[in-house]
């Protein structure tokens, strides 16, 4: 029996119930057909690189292998799908009414997908020179806010050192 503090047991059953998204490899065909949001923040998901911590929403797949009659149904992070193919996450929260009304989660409660560019400040605020352009999961590019680097450093360090990993490869 899982410890409700590794995965939501109101949602999945195990921590096995949610896949990694490279099983819907090319040639696989899926859909979108549920959503469940975790509203506690005392929840992880493990089975996932990189880890999700609560609150967060998964999305029920369905989907049939090539060469295969029968359809299967999976557990994805929502993070994983939206990776995988944004244009189907975002056509299915619009399906929904939007994705704010249909997750029932705050506002302010959001994950970052990745870093889109980043800028450099004349003057320091108080939290350092450099901002990130970062885009949020389950949401389009066009809604991209400006973060600052050391908030996203210190709540998304895999992101961040994925940045600044392709940045440092890129000069």
């Amino acid at each position: 029996m899982p410890n409700n503090d590794i995965v939501s047991q109101t949602i999945t059953q195990n921590t096995r119930d949610v896949s990694p998204a490279s099983i819907l490899e090319d040639g696989v065909e899926w859909k979108i057909i549920d959503h469940e949001t975790e509203t506690r923040n005392d929840v992880e998901i493990i089975t996932v690189e990189p880890n999700v911590q609560g609150p967060y929403v998964l999305l029920r797949v369905e989907f049939k292998k090539p060469n295969s009659r029968h359809a299967l149904v999976h557990w994805f992070t929502e993070r994983d799908i939206h990776l995988k193919n944004e244009k189907k996450v975002l056509s299915y929260w619009q399906k929904q009414g939007g994705r704010q009304n249909a997750v029932e989660l705050p506002s302010d409660v959001v994950h970052l997908l990745r870093i889109t560019k980043e800028k450099d400040l004349q003057k320091d605020q108080g939290y350092g020179t450099k901002k990130y352009l970062v885009q949020f999961v389950g949401c389009p590019a066009s809604q991209s806010e400006w973060w600052w680097a050391s908030t996203v450093k210190e709540t998304y360090i895999e992101l961040y050192e994925e940045w600044v990993s392709r940045a440092g490869a890129s000069n």
